[in-house]
């Protein structure tokens, strides 16, 4: 989908690209600008996370229905295949000596260290039900949002350079992924040139984002004067805003990044998605890693091989992007799939509705791998015990109807939710607790 100039600035900006600058240089949410007053006087933030947890969130998608499950820690059995590259390992993966794929040794330690793996089902084998896995199949109390945009809404107010909230609340998504809604409406994804072009023009201002920053307080600070404003309101302000510098870095950092996107592809989606997250724009990301596509027929299984490569290279290159604007703490990375696929192919996979894979990297996750697969059933997850994150065949306390819904709550955890949020939000299953650091 081709999205113009003109709707990128309607999305991105929620009222105009010049109220988006001045919340990016000011580092102050858009209705802080907008009213001032009223938005000061709702201090405290209401929040539902947890003090200093809040994360923002790249969530990878695919409604192909890749094979991510097939390669990942735990789905390497007696009678699984795989393709040559990805022969199996154990030592690289410090998580219960899971075997997996050897790509996924090429992300570094530290990151590993912070990656935990989760065996689940979606219960759908069908390419349009993205949307309904992404509202864990009827899990989410009636009236929320699909877990994405629900987690938007959640951490939005104490994200952003000085804990004032992102720019926008709702998700943006670029990749080509269109399963995304927010309190209902679809969400329609942008691209990576499009960002660019909308951010890094010569007239952008981008460069000069101290003078607006300066202009913005200024005219914040008139209208509270003009309205008699409390002292505790202006203390807020000055507390909130961020400062000449922080303005200037994010400034320059933004553009270096806007500047080296060459293209829509993933290495695009990359920059873009750190892009986004430096200027504070929101808090979710949706991008979409190749991890071997609908390959009912795959000679081999050399492409799929191939893209596992290649989608691991990428989350490296985003890790370390991240890690270049020391951001690694302050943003989780995560995967979900509309459904996996079929453990005990050689040239080919198909759908499965009862096996699919996720990975969750970020600071509030501790390594591990959580589930395996049924040995009874060599295309089927395992029901898992909550508390240690093992499969347990015979019966764990997550059954096979409660994993996809389990595996929410962890992400939302993850993310920084408070449990009590969490609960209420997520009718079913339990947090996995073993990999919450």
């Amino acid at each position: 989908m081709t999205i113009d100039r003109r709707h990128l600035v309607k999305l991105l900006s929620s009222g105009g690209s010049l109220l988006t600058m001045r919340a990016l240089a000011s580092g102050l949410p858009i209705s802080w600008i907008l009213d001032p007053q009223r938005a000061l006087a709702q201090n405290p933030i209401a929040s539902m996370t947890v003090a200093g947890k809040a994360q923002y969130l790249i969530l990878n998608s695919s409604d192909g229905g890749d094979p991510f499950n097939a390669n990942m820690p735990g789905s390497y059995g007696a009678k699984s295949t795989h393709p040559s590259v990805a022969a199996a390992v154990g030592t690289s993966i410090p998580a219960q000596g899971a075997t997996g794929a050897q790509a996924w040794s090429a992300l570094p330690a530290n990151v590993l260290a912070r990656a935990a793996f989760f065996h689940y089902a979606t219960y759908t084998s069908n390419h349009p039900d993205m949307a309904k896995v992404f509202a864990l199949q009827g899990s989410m109390l009636t009236g929320t949002d699909m877990l994405p945009s629900f987690l938007a809404a959640a951490t939005a107010p104490t994200l952003g350079p000085t804990g004032a909230g992102t720019i926008q609340v709702a998700p943006i998504v670029i990749g080509g992924q269109g399963d995304y809604t927010f309190t209902g409406a679809p969400i329609a994804p942008v691209s990576p040139l499009g960002i660019r072009s909308l951010f890094s023009g010569p007239a952008s201002p981008l460069g000069n984002l101290q003078k607006l920053r300066d202009t913005t307080v200024d005219a914040i600070s008139a209208a509270l004067k003009s309205q008699a404003a409390t002292t505790q309101q202006r203390q807020l302000l000055d507390a909130y805003v961020q400062s000449r510098a922080q303005a200037r870095e994010i400034g320059t950092n933004a553009i270096t990044l806007l500047q080296s996107i060459k293209d829509n592809d993933e290495a695009g989606q990359v920059a873009t998605a750190v892009a986004l997250i430096l200027m504070n724009l929101t808090p979710v990301i949706g991008i979409n890693l190749d991890f071997g596509g609908d390959n009912h027929t795959d000679a081999g299984l050399a492409r799929e091989g191939d893209t596992l490569s290649s989608a691991v290279g990428n989350i490296r290159t985003l890790l370390s992007t991240l890690a270049t604007y020391n951001l690694q703490d302050k943003v989780t990375f995560a995967n979900m799939g509309v459904f996996g696929r079929t453990l005990t192919s050689k040239d080919g996979r198909d759908h499965n509705d009862s096996h699919c894979g996720s990975v969750i990297i970020g600071k509030n996750v501790k390594a591990g791998v959580v589930g395996g697969v049924n040995p009874s059933d060599n295309d089927s997850a395992a029901p898992v015990n909550s508390a240690t994150g093992q499969a347990s065949p015979g019966g764990g306390d997550v059954p096979f109807d409660q994993l996809l819904a389990s595996f929410g709550k962890t992400l939302a955890t993850a993310v920084g939710l408070d449990p009590t949020s969490v609960n209420t939000s997520i009718t079913k299953g339990k947090t996995f607790t073993s990999v919450i650091a």
